[in-house]
């Protein structure tokens, strides 16, 4: 009879530490959902792949603690564990992995500042011809409308003679 329940409060021990590992994956998916900030199907797709995430890492801790078998103190167990963890440790938790993110991120945008360097010099370079070509093509712009319209110019001009030249009769 010792050996039965020191193998169900392993069992149940077992499943606080799933409630504790369930909040943490929220806890992660939070986060990731606050960076990537999905549209409407792909919070779908999230939302399920986190369901399934989920429900594989419940069924793990319950195949390798007692072969699967649903006993009510094993919701008991993942309910203390989840609430603990909320209680105790979410808000710690977040911080640090926000924290860690922010360095991350911060990270990524040096490595991708030094690797795109020497294209922004490039293209600094090629300004500068650049923007001579472009006022070189606003003053050539310029004539080339006034040439534009020189042949509306002389259709007025023509019609308007022709009109002088029909009122003379």
């Amino acid at each position: 009879m010792e050996n039965l329940v020191s193998n169900q409060f392993h069992v149940f021990l077992t499943s606080i530490y799933g409630g504790i590992l369930i909040a943490f994956i929220y806890d992660l998916y939070r986060i990731f959902r606050y960076y990537v900030k999905p549209k409407s199907v792909a919070t779908i797709i999230q939302d399920i792949v986190f369901w399934i995430i989920i429900l594989m890492t419940t069924l793990i801790l319950l195949y390798y603690s007692n072969w699967a078998e649903l006993r009510w103190y094993i919701f008991l167990g993942f309910i203390i564990g989840f609430f603990l963890y909320n209680r105790l440790l979410s808000k710690i938790v977040i911080k640090i992995l926000v924290y860690i993110g922010e360095k991350i991120i911060n990270l990524i945008k040096k490595i991708i500042y030094i690797v795109t360097y020497p294209i922004r010099i490039i293209i600094n370079i090629l300004k500068i011809p650049g923007r001579k070509i472009l006022k070189q093509g606003k003053i050539g712009g310029k004539k080339i409308k006034k040439y534009c319209k020189i042949p509306i110019l002389t259709t007025k001009e023509y019609k308007k003679q022709i009109k002088k030249l029909i009122r003379k009769k």
